[in-house]
């Protein structure tokens, strides 16, 4: 989960901004190309960006930090198992 989370934290400050969240998605969505089903468009991704967001910030401060980020990756036994995924990928 670090890993994760530091790869949104982009300026490495220990929290995660909506515009830092945004940026990644967008990245990734654009290596990604048309291969994405149903089709991905900017607007998409920042419904998503601004509902994740809002999820992910219990403090509603505007940043996110790990313990929040953590929390809600292990609130839903389906996020829990894609992060499981990364640690025989990287390891």
């Amino acid at each position: 989960m670090h890993w994760i989370f530091n790869l949104y934290d982009i300026n490495g400050d220990g929290f995660v901004t909506k515009h830092e969240m945004l940026v990644i998605a967008k990245a990734i969505f654009d290596m990604l190309g048309g291969s994405t089903r149903p089709a991905v468009d900017t607007y998409t991704v920042q419904d998503r960006i601004d509902s994740i967001f809002y999820q992910m910030d219990t403090n509603q401060d505007g940043v996110i930090t790990f313990d929040e980020f953590s929390d809600w990756c292990q609130r839903d036994d389906n996020r829990s198992n894609n992060l499981l995924m990364f640690d025989t990928v990287f390891l």
